[in-house]
C-alpha cells in the first residue's frame, strides 16, 4: 500500500525528469518531420527514443537476461507511437511529459513492488506492444474526426 500510494509523487517526479527526453522527440524532432506520413514521424521518433535508451542496458541487464533488455527496448519502441500522436492531436508536448512520466512512475513500482516471475512473458509485452499501438491509432482517427468536425462547424459559421 505504501508502494501505491508513491505512486503519485513519483509520477510527478518521473514527469519532470521526461521534460528533457519529449521536448527533444515529441517537439523538436516530431516538430521537424510533421509533414511526413504519421506512421513515419512514428517510426523515427520510436527508433531514436529506442536508440537513446541503449545506454540503459547494461544497468538493466546487470543481474538479468538478454530477453529482459530486449522487453525493455521493444515497450520503449511501442509506447512512442501512442507519444508522437498525443504530441500532434494535442498540439502540445505537454501531455506526453505526463504520459511519460506516468508509463516510467509504473514501470518502477512494478519493478520493485510486485513479485517477478523469473522472466519475461512474451505474451504479456506482445499484448501490451499492440495496445499501445491501438492506442496510437484510435487516438489518431479521434484526432483527425474532431479537425473535421472543427473545419466543418468553422465552414458553418462563416457562411
Amino acid at each position: 500500500m505504501v508502494a501505491l500510494i508513491a505512486v503519485i509523487p513519483f509520477w510527478l517526479l518521473q514527469s519532470a525528469f521526461a521534460v528533457g527526453e519529449e521536448w527533444g522527440w515529441r517537439g523538436w524532432l516530431v516538430s521537424r518531420t510533421q509533414e511526413l506520413p504519421v506512421a513515419r514521424v512514428c517510426v523515427i521518433s520510436a527508433v531514436a527514443w529506442t536508440v537513446w535508451h541503449l545506454p540503459a542496458l547494461p544497468l538493466i541487464l546487470q543481474d538479468a537476461p538478454i530477453e529482459v533488455g530486449v522487453a525493455y527496448l521493444a515497450s520503449i519502441f511501442s509506447w512512442a507511437p501512442a507519444l508522437v500522436v498525443l504530441r500532434l492531436v494535442t498540439n502540445s508536448v505537454w501531455p506526453a511529459v505526463f504520459v511519460h512520466g506516468g508509463l516510467s512512475s509504473l514501470r518502477v513500482f512494478i519493478l520493485q513492488s510486485v513479485a517477478e516471475s523469473g522472466g519475461v512473458n512474451w505474451n504479456v509485452e506482445a499484448l501490451g506492444w499492440i495496445l499501445w499501438i491501438g492506442a496510437a491509432v484510435v487516438m489518431w482517427k479521434l484526432g483527425n474526426m474532431k479537425r473535421a468536425r472543427d473545419s466543418a462547424r468553422a465552414r458553418f459559421s462563416e457562411g
